[in-house]
């Protein structure tokens, strides 16, 4: 088996069980809590990954970029990711305490303080990545993923201790979420080292800024389209309403575990070989993950109603249209994710941007019309049209630059999975 075929395959089963634990929070916070419950949890969450992206500038993908390139000594990119993901950190931590006093102002279900509780799951969480994304661009796929996992699977724990502690406030529960993460760092600490000593690089710094600043714009537009329509929900519906469609959207994304583990591998490999020999692999993973997704979306689709009753209780039995809604949308949202990956990876991430933006005012328009009309269901369209547009642009713009057929891209074919597990590397 090549290594690029074990490390997904590692990837793949590290991002189940993390994803398992995930839900298991998500699980035991809705039937503690009900639909308004788990809308304002969902929110509180939401507003800290947006949070996290923001303060990030991109510095994790450009650490995993410059590391694959070759371009500044490997100790030198750890030392300065390190510096600027401290320094990020505190930034992350005001803006919770600025979130806390202006969110509510606008969600007025949301209560400052379970707001605030997000502080340890931002600054953590936001180090954590930083972690990450030096082991991943050393290619030590296994050992990030464990720390992933670690940290879930503290968090999982936290928040059953929590529910057996009888807890009704939803900031418990999202400071219990934030020690998963704290744990996770310390671990990346040991694992990666926490940097080289002295002043760093101010070249290094230049570029792991310039790279981050363009991919920090697409992954803002990104990260808004995959969740502003929650905190939209929120404002024009409630709580109740945010909190079935969170739900649809958490069992929707399941889909997302394997082109999440396939990209975790691809993007420091297609930035280190050749344009044509990435573009070629690029292709290959991405016909075998639309091959590997299409019987259980059909399957999850039917099964909706039965599922949603199943994980989350009667009360989120109302959430089944929306997931069979989003189930599509995701599959189509895994092959721009696959495709975006090759184009991060070549340092075309302002091509990426510019189509997320466009994704974006489509996702945001539409969302402003369907969800007064129609509530989670029009949010789940809105989604279904902006996963679509992402998916057909990247598509086009990549048989060009490859030059490959569509076909080349969508259609699996016989020697795929052979040449994947037994290939060179």
């Amino acid at each position: 088996m090549t290594r690029f075929a074990g490390d997904v395959g590692w990837t793949l089963v590290t991002r189940v069980l993390t994803a398992a634990l995930g839900v298991g929070c998500s699980v035991l916070v809705a039937r503690v809590l009900g639909p308004g419950g788990q809308g304002a949890y969902a929110s509180v969450f939401v507003l800290a990954q947006v949070l996290m992206g923001v303060s990030s500038l991109g510095v994790g993908k450009a650490a995993v970029y410059e590391m694959g390139r070759g371009r500044h000594p490997a100790a030198a990119v750890r030392s300065a990711t390190w510096r600027l993901g401290v320094r990020q950190a505190f930034v992350a931590g005001a803006a919770v305490g600025a979130a806390a006093w202006l969110a509510p102002r606008w969600l007025t279900d949301l209560e400052p303080v379970a707001v605030a509780c997000a502080a340890p799951l931002v600054v953590f969480g936001l180090l954590l990545a930083f972690g990450q994304s030096l082991l991943r661009g050393a290619e030590r796929i296994l050992a990030c993923n464990l720390t992933d996992l670690g940290a879930s699977a503290v968090a999982f724990a936290a928040v059953a201790t929590c529910v057996l502690w009888s807890r009704a406030e939803v900031g418990w529960y999202v400071v219990a979420r934030g020690l998963g993460p704290l744990v996770g760092l310390v671990a990346v600490l040991t694992l990666a080292g926490p940097g080289g000593a002295g002043r760093p690089d101010p070249a290094v710094a230049r570029d792991l800024l310039s790279y981050g600043w363009v991919f920090l714009l697409f992954s803002v537009c990104l990260m808004l389209i995959y969740r502003s329509d929650v905190l939209m929900l929120t404002g024009f519906l409630g709580q109740r309403a945010a909190g079935l469609y969170s739900v649809a959207t958490l069992a929707g994304e399941m889909f997302l575990f394997v082109p999440e583990a396939v990209l975790f591998v691809l993007l420091p490999r297609v930035a280190r070989r050749p344009e044509a020999v990435g573009a070629e692999e690029t292709a290959r993973v991405c016909r075998l993950t639309v091959a590997v997704l299409a019987l259980p979306a059909f399957a999850l689709v039917a099964a909706a109603p039965a599922v949603m009753t199943l994980l989350f209780g009667p009360a989120f039995r109302e959430a089944a249209p929306m997931l069979q809604i989003l189930v599509p949308a995701i599959v189509a949202l895994s092959v721009f994710q696959i495709l975006g990956t090759f184009f991060v990876g070549r340092g075309h991430q302002g091509w990426l941007a510019r189509m997320a933006g466009v994704g974006l005012a489509l996702n945001v328009a539409l969302n402003l019309w369907w969800i007064p009309r129609w509530g989670g269901c029009g949010a789940a369209w809105s989604s279904m049209a902006a996963y679509g547009w992402l998916a057909a642009a990247t598509t086009r713009r990549f048989v060009r630059v490859a030059r490959l057929r569509v076909a080349d891209v969508l259609v699996v074919r016989g020697g795929d999975l052979s040449r994947t597990t037994r290939g060179g590397d």
